[in-house]
């Protein structure tokens, strides 16, 4: 009898053992619940700087790290060709290399010519997701392709712009990263009456599709609002929230985006929905009730000088933390209640930040990293001016202690476990 209770106990710390192992995922875009946040504390590096768990060369674009278990999975341009790659997490040693477009068509880094930005390739902006041991990627000219994890065998793919009469975004390409929810992945880009597609995760094979719309860089968030769990797109037009259950528009506003000059994820707040254009300013939207329906209204607007770039702010104790600007960048904290600037950081460039535990990890477009305090005025715990060569829009992930960030030359592995 004690020799079953003692392995009856060693399997049940086994299970916990593997359970923990995969609470610290940051699985897609933005991490678990696509807001940035991860619930693990992260340590004050000395002066010197974080460890460097390890650093890899050869990579091209903005997509930036999901995190699985023991890999990390990313896309770059390689030789002309878009490629989703898989990393081990521990090493960085590269497992396997999935080539999803031959000669992809990466739009010119308009930089370059100028000088004004750092050489280092264009290439995909989109972010694998990955669920239950498929790696699900939304390709630069359209294409969604599943993947195996362990091996990266191709699966199965659905061609948007050629059976869904896509339609691509500014650039003339797609950033956006595929959103999983049950067993359906979800994209934006279709024709008239199929903007919205969702498909089943293990066929491919079409399960609904709704609304017409022009798509932007902005991946979609999947949340729940009045008790209604749906999805919300951010468009070139405007901003919508669509049932998950019956696949309706419960509501939708009309919003300013020149051009679909955007990439950040909307953000929500009980029923309050927060989204921006670095061109044409942000705003904040209030999803009300109404006979059986519900309606959006306008709770404030501000201009482009107080709104993201490319990155998406974070959200902690009623305020928005982030970068803001593409003319005059600084960090901000924004209260979301009322749209006041509560504070403002100097000239920091462009740049993404996530919020571990009780701390921001902030990583610039330059490759500088600050670990900052939150709580009152911009308070810096950490910095290290140069944590990656090379142009970076990519956002940081962070898992079971590790920060990965890339940029268009790199990806690297920093050890920030709380100790």
């Amino acid at each position: 009898m004690k020799t079953r209770c003692f392995a009856t106990c060693v399997v049940a710390v086994l299970l916990l053992t593997a359970a923990s192992a995969q609470a610290g995922d940051w699985p897609q875009f933005r991490g678990p619940n696509q807001d940035g946040i991860s619930t693990e504390k992260c340590s004050v590096w000395p002066a010197e700087g974080p460890k460097l768990v390890w650093k890899v060369q050869d990579f091209s674009g903005w997509s930036s790290f999901a995190v699985s278990g023991d890999k990390v999975f990313t896309m770059i341009g390689r030789a002309g060709n878009e490629v989703c790659l898989a990393l081990d997490a521990a090493t960085g040693k590269e497992l396997w290399a999935a080539e999803l477009k031959r000669g992809a068509k990466f739009p010119e880094n308009p930089g370059a010519s100028t000088g004004k930005w750092e050489q280092g390739g264009y290439g995909p902006g989109s972010t694998p997701t990955i669920s239950e041991g498929k790696v699900y990627v939304y390709s630069i000219d359209m294409n969604l392709c599943c993947l195996d994890a362990q091996t990266g065998k191709e699966l199965w793919r659905v061609d948007v712009l050629k059976s869904h009469e896509g339609v691509l975004s500014w650039y003339e390409c797609n950033n956006t990263s595929p959103v999983v929810e049950g067993d359906e992945v979800i994209v934006a880009g279709g024709g008239p009456g199929q903007f919205v597609l969702a498909f089943h995760k293990n066929t491919g094979k079409l399960v609904w599709k709704t609304e017409t719309a022009i798509s932007q860089h902005a991946t979609p968030l999947v949340t729940t609002i009045h008790g209604i769990r749906q999805i919300i797109f951010y468009t070139k037009d405007d901003v919508m929230g669509i049932s998950l259950k019956d696949h309706k528009t419960l509501w939708r506003s009309a919003v300013a985006n020149h051009n679909g000059h955007s990439a950040m994820t909307p953000v929500v707040s009980e029923d309050k929905v927060y989204v921006g254009s670095f061109t044409e300013g942000s705003a904040l939207y209030q999803v009300i009730p109404d006979e059986g329906g519900f309606y959006s209204k306008r709770v404030w607007f501000i201009g482009s000088e107080h709104t993201p770039l490319f990155s998406t702010p974070v959200l902690l104790d009623g305020c928005l933390y982030g970068q803001v600007s593409s003319y005059k960048p600084a960090f901000e904290c924004i209260e979301l209640a009322t749209g006041k600037v509560k504070w403002r950081h100097g000239d920091k460039g462009c740049g993404m930040d996530i919020l571990v535990g009780d701390k921001l990890v902030y990583l610039t477009e330059r490759g500088a990293l600050s670990l900052l305090d939150p709580k009152g005025e911009y308070k810096e715990l950490a910095h290290l001016d140069k944590a990656i060569a090379g142009k970076t829009y990519s956002t940081p992930a962070f898992s079971n202690g590790r920060l990965y960030i890339r940029s268009s030359k790199e990806g690297a592995c920093y050890d920030l476990s709380a100790k």
